[in-house]
Parts: C-alpha cells; sequence; structure tokens
C-alpha cells in the first residue's frame, strides 16, 4: 500500500512538473511574439510567478527583466514585489551583499510607491538578511518599521509575519518581554486570519522564549503537551520540532533514558515528515544533538559516526544561526580527537562570518567553547578573550533570566488579581439591575394603579397596589442584603493584602542576590502598587446566581462539560459586557477572550451568525 502511494505521489509530481514546464514554454514563447511593453510585462509577470512556484533554475534572470521593465514603465510596486523573491535566492546562496543592494535600489523608489506595503516588504526582507547574518539589532529594526506600513495597507499577513520575526529577533537579544509581546500578537492575528499552522509555529516559538529566559520547567511542561496534541493529530513535523525542542534540556541533565526515547522518536517522526526542507534542516539538528551526546558520553564510536553523518548532511544554504550549531559540534568534535588547529580553523572562520555582530544568546557557548580550544593550545591572550566574553555574556544571562522568571510569576499573580476584580464589579452591576428592576416596578404599580382607577373597582385596584407594594418590599430587602453582602467583600480586601506581602519579600531576596539594577527597580515600584481586590470566583457564582439561578444549573445539563474560564466567559456574555470590557476585568488580553469565545464556539459547534447565550438557551 505504501509502494503504491509512493508510485501515485512520483507521478502526479511528475505530471504537475510536465504541466508546468509546458506553461512555462507558452509563456516563453508568447513573450517572444509580444512587442507592446505593457503587454510584455503582463507576460513576465505570470512567467516569473510560474517560475517561483516550481523554482525554475532561471528564475532571477526572468525576475530582473521584469524589474528592469516594471521600472521602466514606472511600476514601482511590482518591481519591488518582484525583488522579494531574487533576495530570497541570493540569500539561500548566502550572497547577503548583493541582497543588501538589491534592497537599496528598490528603496531608492519609494516616494514612488502607490501602495504603502511595497516598503514594508522591502524592510520585511532587509530584516531577514540581517537576522541570517545574527545582526538581530538591526533586523528588529527593519521589521519594527515594517509593521505600521502593512497595517496601512491592510496585509495582516505580513504584519504577523513582522511581529513574529521581532519576536524571534529580540529572543537573540535579551528583551524578554518585548520578545513575548511580539510572538503573542502574531499568534493572535494568525488565529484571526485563520492560519493555524502558523499559529502553532509561533506558540512553539513563546515556549522557545519562556526555556531561554529560565522559565524552563514551564516551557517543557508546555512542550510535552503540545506535543500529545501533534501525536494526536498525526503532525509528523511538528511532533519532530517539538522533541528536538525538549531533547537540549534533557541533555543538559544527561537524563539518559529520556534522551534515548527522545532520540528514537523523534528521528522516527522527523523521518516521517513531509517537508523536504524541514525535514533536511531537523535531520541536521538531529545528527548535532546526537553527536554532543556522545561526546559527553566520551563514545569514540559514537561520536565519529555522528560526526561523518554531520559532514554528509550538512546544509548548503545553512544561515550563521544554523552555522552556530555546526561550528559548536565539530569544533567540540575536534577538541576531543585532539585536533586543536581544526577545531581553531573553524572557530575562526565562525568568528569571521559573525565579524561586527553583538555577542548574544547564540554565541555565549561558542566562547566558551573557544576559550577552552585556545587554551589547549597555549594560546592564553586568546583563550582569556573568549573566556571575558563568556563569563561577561554568562552572568548577563543569569540575571536576566532570573528577572524574567520573576516577572513571568508576578505577571501569573496578577493575572490571578485581576480575574478576582471581576466579584466586585459584578456585585456592583447586580446591585444596578436591581435598583433598575425597582425603578422599572414602582413605574409598571404606577401606570397599573392609574389604569386600573380609571378601569376597575377601586377594590381591584386596592389589591393590585398592594400586591405590587409588597413585590417592592421584597425586591428592597433583597437589595439591602446585596448591599451589606458587597461591604463584606471590602472587608475582605484589607484580610487579603497579606498576600502582597510575599511579592515584597521576593523582592528584597532578589535585591539581596542582584543588587539594585532598573529592571529590579521596576518591579519593586510594580510590587508597591496596591491590590484591587482579593474575592474568588466561588463567590462570584453564588451572588451571580442571586440574580440568575438556573443560570449554572442549565450550563451542567449540557452534554459539553465547561472549563472555569468559560464559565467566567460565558456569565459575562450574560451580562451583556463587551469583549474589551471583558479583557479589562479579567485582566487578560483581548486576543485571550476572542480565542476563549472561538474555542467554545468549536466546543459546542454553534453557528457564527447566532448569539452563544441565546444559543445555550441560558
Amino acid at each position: 500500500m505504501r509502494y503504491l502511494k509512493f508510485i501515485l505521489f512520483v507521478f502526479l509530481f511528475c505530471l504537475h512538473s510536465v504541466v508546468s514546464q509546458s506553461k512555462i514554454d507558452s509563456l516563453h514563447q508568447k513573450f517572444d511574439q509580444t512587442n507592446n511593453k505593457e503587454r510584455r510585462l503582463q507576460v513576465l509577470d505570470t512567467l516569473t510567478k510560474e517560475m517561483v512556484k516550481t523554482n525554475h533554475k532561471d528564475q532571477i534572470k526572468y525576475l530582473r527583466k521584469v524589474i528592469q521593465l516594471a521600472i521602466e514603465l514606472e511600476n514601482y510596486d511590482l518591481a519591488a514585489s518582484k525583488s522579494r523573491f531574487i533576495v530570497y535566492q541570493l540569500d539561500q546562496q548566502q550572497r547577503h551583499q548583493e541582497s543588501f543592494a538589491l534592497i537599496d535600489s528598490m528603496m531608492s523608489f519609494k516616494k514612488s510607491f502607490k501602495n504603502s506595503s511595497s516598503e514594508g516588504y522591502l524592510l520585511l526582507k532587509r530584516g531577514g538578511v540581517y537576522f541570517a547574518l545574527t545582526n538581530f539589532e538591526k533586523a528588529y529594526e527593519n521589521y519594527q518599521a515594517s509593521i505600521p506600513l502593512f497595517y496601512k495597507s491592510g496585509d495582516s499577513i505580513y504584519a504577523a509575519d513582522a511581529h513574529y520575526f521581532s519576536g524571534e529577533a529580540l529572543s537573540n537579544t535579551g528583551d524578554f518581554t518585548t520578545s513575548v509581546k511580539n510572538l503573542e500578537k502574531a499568534k493572535e492575528l494568525y488565529e484571526i486570519l485563520g492560519d493555524k499552522d502558523y499559529a502553532a509555529i509561533v506558540e512553539l516559538e513563546i515556549i522557545n522564549v519562556l526555556a531561554s529566559n529560565g522559565i524552563k520547567e514551564v516551557a517543557y511542561n508546555k512542550r510535552k503537551k503540545i506535543l500529545e496534541r501533534s501525536i494526536k493529530e498525526n503532525d509528523h513535523c511538528k511532533s519532530g520540532y517539538i522533541y528536538l525542542n525538549l531533547i537540549p534540556y534533557e541533555l543538559k541533565k544527561m537524563n539518559r533514558s529520556v534522551l534515548a526515547e527522545y532520540f528514537n522518536k523523534a528521528t522516527i517522526e522527523i523521518n516521517n515528515c513531509e517537508d523536504t526542507d524541514r525535514k533536511k534542516r531537523f535531520l541536521f539538528y538531529l545528527n548535532i544533538y546526537k553527536l554532543l551526546f556522545e561526546l559527553k558520553e566520551d563514545n569514540s564510536e559514537g561520536y565519529h559516526k555522528f560526526f561523518n553523518e554531520l559532514l554528509s548532511n550538512e546544509l548548503d544554504d545553512s544561515n550563521n544561526y544554523e552555522m552556530k550549531y555546526s561550528t559548536l559540534a565539530k569544533a567540540s568534535y575536534y577538541k576531543k580527537i585532539n585536533e586543536v588547529n581544526k577545531a581553531i580553523l573553524i572557530l575562526n572562520n565562525y568568528f569571521a562570518k559573525t565579524k561586527g555582530v553583538k555577542i548574544n544568546k547564540m554565541s555565549i557557548d561558542i566562547e566558551k567553547l573557544a576559550s577552552e580550544v585556545f587554551l589547549k593550545n597555549k594560546n592564553y591572550q586568546k583563550a582569556q578573550f573568549h573566556l571575558n566574553n563568556y563569563v561577561s555574556y554568562r552572568d548577563s544571562v543569569q540575571t536576566n533570566a532570573a528577572i524574567n522568571s520573576y516577572t513571568y510569576y508576578q505577571t501569573k499573580f496578577e493575572t490571578e488579581e485581576k480575574e478576582k476584580e471581576i466579584i466586585k464589579k459584578e456585585a456592583k452591576i447586580k446591585e444596578l439591575d436591581l435598583e433598575k428592576e425597582l425603578a422599572k416596578n414602582k413605574s409598571k404599580m404606577l401606570w397599573g394603579g392609574l389604569i386600573v382607577l380609571i378601569l376597575i373597582a377601586s377594590g381591584i385596584v386596592f389589591y393590585i397596589i398592594e400586591r405590587a407594594k409588597r413585590k417592592q418590599k421584597r425586591i428592597e430587602t433583597k437589595l439591602k442584603q446585596s448591599k451589606k453582602d458587597l461591604e463584606e467583600f471590602t472587608k475582605q480586601l484589607l484580610i487579603k493584602g497579606n498576600d502582597h506581602e510575599i511579592l515584597k519579600k521576593e523582592y528584597e531576596a532578589l535585591q539581596h542576590r542582584y543588587g539594585d539594577n532598573d529592571e529590579l527597580k521596576n518591579i519593586h515600584e510594580l510590587s508597591e502598587s496596591k491590590i484591587l481586590t482579593n474575592m474568588d470566583w466561588s463567590s462570584f457564582k453564588e451572588k451571580f446566581k442571586n440574580v440568575y439561578p438556573q443560570f449554572f444549573t442549565i450550563l451542567k445539563t449540557k452534554d459539553v462539560k465547561f472549563t472555569n474560564a468559560e464559565e467566567r466567559l460565558l456569565a459575562l456574555e450574560k451580562l451583556e459586557i463587551k469583549t474589551n470590557e471583558i479583557a479589562n476585568i479579567l485582566g487578560i488580553s483581548y486576543k485571550s477572550v476572542v480565542t476563549t469565545r472561538y474555542r467554545l464556539r468549536k466546543k459546542l459547534d454553534a453557528p457564527n451568525n447566532v448569539d452563544i447565550i441565546e444559543y445555550l438557551k441560558i
């Protein structure tokens, strides 16, 4: 069966190639027979699209032709758009300076662009070239400059890309907070646009950033949850990628049994990945991890084997980012077998290619290895130089990791506390609802009395008025009790203020360990702020039931099991609170509310054009 599938795949691929080639030949002929420049440009546009789609060997040649003709006809937006594909090909061939030159030449026409996204494309590509050269600050600068241009033109998918790439660049500079903000914004946009694959990729990148900033245990557990999901979805590429992200964590602990399992499962998943480019890169990283493991185990048979596999499977189009891993593995191998000169040659090649690039997280391991190799070679001056680089950046990373870890848990605490603000606000809403109901009943009573006086005998009028008065008295009693409950809640705030002292003690411990710095001062200011509420969800539910006694009972009768977050959302939806107000009350992002609502609709299979409360009939 598998053999038949393979034959079918090859047949379809060949058929597609033949059809594509036939189309390209036809367009070639049409281009040669056309004299009108406008018409030639249209044909070239279609021809290059087909060439890019099929990765035709002459695509750069014809892309340059369409750019030249577009400039001649003053169609600068088309020229800028086509230049993106040339930059991609040049970067694949490590011809970065040519990429910069082409982008700069296109940017000279930016005043003539009719669409703001044309400049955005060029900035996005220039950021990509800087990223490949590991100049992450410049990459971030260009990515950020492109974002407002894409928003202006309505190209939200490219804005999402720019946020994603910005987050990746900042994750390598140590700017944890801004990195996560950009990645979360990218994930939000991808989800809104329905691009689930990229949303999942960004989710994994957020986890990687958490791990690299000291929040390793949380990241590890999140990866395992996503792994379970991807295995159920039979997504081999994603599963292989997650195993690759789990391996370094276990490699540092040298948990041999877990590593053996992960190496085996990663190999299976990656070999079943149908994306050939990703598969090639995944195998590249897997060989490196296996080589580093065998070097730690001092298993000569193993590290010779995986070193040879690494050499035979090296990436032809690797960038500085991938070169770092290759350099680390190969130089470690040569150091192990005492071929120090070869290790130095590889390290010097890496340093030459990354010359002028600020030391970042990616290069810290290289600096440590370089100090050890030069020390072994008795070049003490260079050994000391690289050791100083390593120690300096290591200390910075550890400090940032501690601060970022604290910030993460502080934010988590604040989120939980802000969720509880709903109690006081909902109690106030209930009070207002009761007052409205009271006013409404008063109005009904007056109008009813007037009508009854006119239409019915005085005895019936007296009965109706007395009945309305009794109902009004019950409402007033209920309102009085509600106000009393609200006062009790306010008193509870004072009791639970002790929780804030825990934050102050955590700050003092960090201050004692790391001293005063700007990041800790910001945290200190945060820890000195007042806690607005400390009420809990169960109390809110009881208060809510006083107004809508059947609400949660009806929910339990449904076939679906609702989470706490979904119950909260439904309760607020029942109160007809707007999405942005829900986000403010819960202390979470707008996109988190949208995501929860989307998942709830999917779980209930509710139509998009029907209000979810009406759908549930609650």
